[in-house]
């Protein structure tokens, strides 16, 4: 095809020449050559034949700038792409990896992105079955999280996944010399049904206890301190941390705020601060204004005072950053006892949405995506706390009645200069709830200029003509005030001699008609 043909653009022209090149034919129209059959397709990415793929479209992979034209196969428990062009090598994404599917809304309006936990992919022109492709995606990625919900969890099953836990735990940890015989049979609880509903941010395993959990991390005396002393390292101000209450005296737009843990809890906490978020542009405030509830509750052994689970329910709201009265955030804590010495913490994350915004899609993969860095960081910092007080017994569990639950009683805290020190000093760490959820609007506006630099750099060229624009103006409009002050100038210069000229030629008159009227001698 010759430039100008069918009267494209330029840019319409060269990237119907790289359709063609990579296809290797002119004749296949924009559906693209055939897709592999089932067998090369297994073939090709080893799958067994179970796996077949179920939605076949034609689209194109972005891994940089140069598109990859292809096919994407979806098949019941992954996303794969095979390009024409054999120097891509064939892409297979897991559904658990998937962490959000977004339809972004700048220069690609007909493109999928797939967000994972440290990476992600963007696939454009589907040639007008982007949403199709959006639906199928969706449906499929919510079967496959329905059917681990709907797994039969029998004890043994239980029972083996624990060990496994356990055993991955201490080979993280360079601890495998120890043998852990006493758990074996063990038999923990069944998951969080809840957390099934929400996007699972962190899944790890803890070398302790639940009460010993609480106590450390959680509870109004050490855990007080060790909440306090992470959100310092993270350069939050204005800290106030309250004291666990019986939840008759939480207020009730807090309670409302629950979308998803509707569950009865036992006691709440109010936490604040102000956290300066990791994205920052002129004009935004420096600090976001946080505000959590911690509602929270536990089960404990029938006849026995070892907590079972530790549930802890949260909303975060903002102010004083973009779009915070937009939306709400609920995350949900599970911590369960996975053993003698062993507890499996699991973190839920799902955004509530007041008002509607185009950016619905950037500000929760944002918001997932960040968060399972950040509770992962704050995961290592609970490690290191729990191994140090490992050798501290924990305090006496309490009792399961609410209203009379002891370790929820306001305790005496210690917050001195030398524990505040001791943390400016140690490693940073992140808090979780407060550094990705508080910047998420920041970055997102980010993300949107990383990932489309053409809308930023139009964005900034007419700016930059405005700018120019009201600069000439305000010059032209100084060079009138002054032509206008010197042609003032010259008129009153120009009167003054005109006077001087018209009092001179009558002097002269004056003169003459004396001499003429003078008597001659």
């Amino acid at each position: 095809m010759s430039k100008g043909e069918f009267r494209v653009c330029d840019c319409c022209f060269l990237k119907i020449r790289e359709f063609q090149s990579q296809s290797g034919t002119t004749q296949c129209s924009w559906n693209g050559l055939s897709p592999l059959a089932d067998s090369a397709f297994l073939a090709t990415f080893g799958f067994p034949d179970v796996q077949t793929p179920v939605v076949i479209v034609s689209c194109c992979y972005f891994p940089d700038c140069v598109p990859y034209y292809g096919h994407m196969y979806l098949t019941r428990e992954h996303v794969c792409f095979f390009a024409y062009k054999s120097t891509l090598d064939p892409i297979c994404i897991p559904y658990e990896d998937v962490a959000a599917v977004v339809k972004p809304e700048f220069y690609f309006i007909n493109a999928l992105q797939l967000k994972s936990s440290d990476r992600s992919w963007f696939f454009a022109e589907f040639n007008g079955h982007r949403d199709m492709a959006y639906s199928r995606l969706d449906q499929l990625l919510s079967a496959h999280r329905q059917q681990y919900k709907e797994s039969d969890h029998t004890p043994e099953s239980l029972k083996e996944m624990a060990s496994q836990r356990r055993q991955s735990y201490l080979n993280s940890n360079q601890r495998k010399n120890i043998v852990v015989r006493e758990d074996d049979d063990f038999v923990p609880l069944p998951p969080d049904e809840t957390l099934s509903k929400m996007t699972k941010i962190l899944d790890t395993e803890l070398q302790s206890d639940v009460n010993q959990l609480y106590d450390s991390l959680f509870s109004d005396d050490h855990g007080h301190d060790f909440y306090e002393r992470v959100m310092v390292s993270t350069k939050d101000m204005d800290i106030s941390i309250g004291a666990w209450q019986p939840i008759a005296q939480c207020p009730a737009d807090a309670m409302s705020s629950l979308c998803v843990s509707k569950e009865r809890m036992t006691h709440f906490r109010k936490v604040e601060s102000k956290h300066p978020p990791k994205v920052t542009f002129p004009g935004l405030p420096p600090y976001a204004e946080c505000t959590r509830y911690q509602l929270c509750r536990h089960d404990q052994q029938p006849g026995a005072r070892v907590w079972t689970r530790f549930v802890l329910a949260e909303t975060l709201r903002m102010k004083k950053i973009p779009y915070a009265d937009y939306f709400e955030i609920e995350t949900r804590w599970v911590f369960t006892l996975d053993g003698n010495k062993f507890c499996h913490a699991e973190v839920g994350i799902i955004v509530h949405f007041i008002k509607s915004t185009w950016f619905n899609n950037q500000i929760i993969s944002s918001t997932i995506s960040e968060s399972k860095e950040a509770f992962e960081t704050w995961a290592n910092a609970a490690v290191a706390e729990l191994r140090q007080k490992g050798s501290v017994a924990a305090a006496t569990p309490p009792k399961c009645t609410a209203a009379t639950d002891k370790s929820f009683e306001t305790k005496p805290t210690q917050r001195t200069s030398n524990a505040i020190a001791s943390v400016t000093n140690s490693q940073p760490q992140h808090v979780a709830t407060t550094s990705a959820m508080s910047s998420s609007v920041f970055n997102t506006i980010a993300q949107g200029v990383r990932q489309q630099p053409l809308w930023a750099f139009t964005i900034m060229i007419c700016f930059y003509m405005l700018y120019s624009l009201h600069t000439v103006h305000s010059a032209m409009r100084l060079a009138l005030q002054r032509s206008t002050q010197v042609e003032e100038r010259l008129f009153q210069l120009t009167s003054a001699t005109r006077t001087d000229e018209i009092e001179a030629v009558v002097a002269t008159t004056l003169k003459q008609l004396q001499l003429c009227t003078s008597p001659r001698s």
